[in-house]
Formats: structure tokens, sequence, C-alpha cells
């Protein structure tokens, strides 16, 4: 490959028959400060465990709500943790008992969970915990939940259509997103 540029921005447009690399400044400066425009080199990419190299499809999230049908040790402690938080409000520093707008992928035994929680919207939505998102789907029957990006990134889309209200107010460019199509079965 050849660097074409380098910086510390983001929302950069991908280049037709390239790709951008983007990585955590701090942790790779070192190697960031010395790579130069018109600079050749490889890319390679290996993943520890092992293991990880046979995974043909993969999805981030930030936080594992519910394990097995019950709440992850993870949200039982914070819920636990925070005395003075207050339902419906905002809590900078706890985000994980903090009304926000939320997006969630679970599974059952024969179904899959896709919940979209609108947010930061007065006299509209106020969000929800990620414990009250947990508890929903719980109840729906989901055994394993994962949080995925939430806030302004939370939109539902489907049929050319956007079923929520994204609380920022426009569609917000995200990076990664859950995809559910049909295959077709007549050729075309």
């Amino acid at each position: 490959i050849v660097v074409e540029s380098v910086g510390k921005k983001g929302n950069n447009k991908i280049p037709r028959d390239g790709f951008i690399l983007a990585v955590r400044t701090k942790r790779y400066e070192k190697i960031l400060s010395k790579l130069r425009p018109g600079q050749k080199g490889r890319i390679e990419i290996r993943l520890e465990p092992t293991k990880w190299n046979d995974v043909s499809y993969a999805m981030g999230g930030n936080h594992v709500l519910v394990k097995d049908g019950k709440l992850s040790d993870k949200m039982r402690k914070a819920m636990l943790s925070d005395d003075d938080h207050k339902p419906g409000k905002r809590n900078t520093n706890n985000k994980l008992i903090s009304h926000e707008p939320r997006s969630a992928l679970g599974f059952g035994h024969d179904k899959i969970f896709l919940m979209v929680v609108d947010g930061r919207q007065n006299g509209y939505s106020t969000g929800m915990t990620m414990y009250e998102v947990a508890q929903v789907l719980i109840e729906l029957g989901a055994k394993q939940v994962m949080n995925l990006d939430g806030g302004a990134s939370s939109t539902f889309f489907a049929d050319g259509k956007v079923y929520n209200r994204p609380s920022g107010g426009d569609l917000r460019k995200v990076l990664n997103a859950v995809l559910i199509t049909t295959e077709n079965h007549t050729g075309e």
C-alpha cells in the first residue's frame, strides 16, 4: 500500500479503490508519527487469541446486558452502585444507568431481538437505562443481549423509512449497522 495522508480527524471520505485505517491515536501514536505521505508498506492483521481468525462475521458492542437469560454481572453491579440516580434523568457519571437513546441486539431460543429506544427529547422520550433495556428484552424471551452504539446513532430504518426519532434531529453517519435481509429465491 501507499500512504496518501495521515491525520487525527475523523469523517474522511473513503477513497475509490482504497481504504481508511482508523486507530486509537493515543495507543498507536508512535507508529502514526512514523508514517509519511508517499511511504510504501504492508498491513498485516492478526487476531489474538488465534481462534478469532476463524470468525466470518462479527458485530461490536460495548456492554453485555443479558447472559444466559439473566442480567449480566456488570449490569447487576451498576444498578447497586448508584443510590442517588433519578428515574428519567441523564447521569453523566454512570452511562450504564443513565436514561439515553439506546440500541440493543438480543437472541432467544428461536428469535432475534432488535431494540431501538428514542431519548434526549423532552416531552417525547427521555430514553432508557441499559438495565431497563435488559429487563424488557428478558421479559420478551431474550437469552443473550448486547448494547450497541446509542445516542444520536440509535436509528431504526426499514423499507426506505426511519421508524423512530433519532435524538440528533438528523440521520447520523454510522460506522456499523445490523442488517437483516431475505434471500431472493427467484434468481433475480
